[in-house]
């Protein structure tokens, strides 16, 4: 395996092992276990060799708890394979409000809590807050209401990420693969992608479906980012407004087995007196199934002033195709071309990226 990500030296081709595990479901009743590598999710993302358990709706349906712990995983680096461990906890007290604490125990300990709550079918609210020690590493609010009269739906989200500090010469900053240790940092040439920069974001969304056109709706959003802690801009970050315009249509009128996304975007980047700029930017994303088996697809996204291009999360620009074979719901393949330009890729000696991906999926 090599690409752009990949810091393995002078080794241009390797093998490596991402999922090596046997699994037992309902070892004992409500219980499941799994060994070898494998990942673990919730407070951070885990790639480990080890153990994992999971206990299922305890007590009236209750309570899940998910136990993980072994030898951490890093196939881009040389450094200490250190144990790593952490827990997982649901609580179902109603079926309308479900609570979660998650936390891994590494060199750093990371805590996250969440909270999704249903007040009414209407109403749908949720809350996260996560921590590396006792330093806050982000937050987040979530508020969705629909308007049953109009069937509008009417989003509200808050988000706040703080600036941390690495501590350590492997803080999983929040990549187990990345090391900050100084002798480290002229060995390993790696995009990293953590976005640690504080920033507070607030975004306002709008969802209207079309009277007595079923399948079709227009859509509205308004975000504001603005950097915190005195930080200085930088590829991911940097003060900005979007309004974003579009439609969406599943469906509708003739067009049975379509799925189609349109949205503009104007954008005021309030950077510093050289760069403050205005520019736009258009995505589409098509989806046709053939018959009961066939699907294909393809998508374009695309930003007149890219430099900061990835706050979107996306390169400035980006476009693909895929063909997709179905012989049920639990099995199916897929080829996807995708093609990538971005004036942030010139920092790594890259002008363009390529990718074709072929995908086999098989549940038994």
């Amino acid at each position: 395996f090599q690409d752009y990500l990949d810091v393995s030296s002078d080794q241009r081709q390797r093998f490596d092992a991402y999922y090596a595990y046997v699994e037992k479901a309902d070892l004992l009743p409500g219980v499941d276990v799994r060994l070898g590598r494998q990942y673990a999710y919730g407070a951070e993302t885990v790639h480990f060799d080890g153990l994992w358990v999971r206990a299922d709706r305890l007590y009236k349906n209750w309570f899940s708890v998910e136990a993980f712990g072994g030898q951490i995983v890093q196939l881009y680096s040389d450094l200490d394979q250190d144990g790593v461990g952490g827990l997982n906890l649901e609580f179902h007290p109603t079926k309308e409000l479900a609570l979660y604490l998650d936390s891994v125990f590494y060199r750093e300990n990371t805590f996250e809590g969440s909270v999704y709550w249903r007040p009414t079918e209407r109403i749908k609210a949720s809350g996260r807050a996560s921590f590396i020690n006792d330093h806050t590493k982000d937050a987040n609010l979530d508020l969705i209401v629909e308007v049953p009269r109009l069937e509008t739906t009417v989003g509200v989200n808050i988000y706040r990420r703080y600036k941390i500090a690495a501590s350590t010469e492997d803080d999983f900053l929040y990549d187990y693969t990345y090391s900050v240790g100084d002798g480290l940092k002229q060995d390993i040439k790696r995009l990293y992608l953590a976005r640690e920069i504080g920033y507070t974001e607030v975004t306002l969304s709008v969802s209207q479906p079309i009277p007595h056109q079923e399948g079709l709706a227009l859509f509205a959003r308004y975000t504001n980012r603005q950097l915190t802690d005195n930080d200085e801009e930088d590829f991911f970050n940097t003060d900005f407004q979007r309004w974003t315009l579009g439609f969406n249509m599943e469906d509708w009128w003739k067009f049975h087995g379509t799925r189609l996304s349109i949205g503009y975007s104007h954008w005021y980047e309030n950077r510093d007196a050289l760069y403050e700029s205005e520019s736009e930017s258009v995505f589409v994303d098509l989806g046709q199934e053939i018959g009961e088996s066939w699907e294909v697809g393809a998508g374009a996204y695309y930003k007149t002033e890219d430099v900061n291009s990835l706050i979107e999360g996306e390169a400035a620009t980006h476009c693909y195709g895929l063909v997709k074979y179905k012989l049920s719901k639990d099995k199916w393949a897929e080829l996807k071309y995708e093609y990538e330009d971005d004036d942030y890729y010139d920092e790594f000696g890259i002008s363009t990226l390529s990718a074709l991906t072929a995908t086999i999926h098989v549940r038994f």
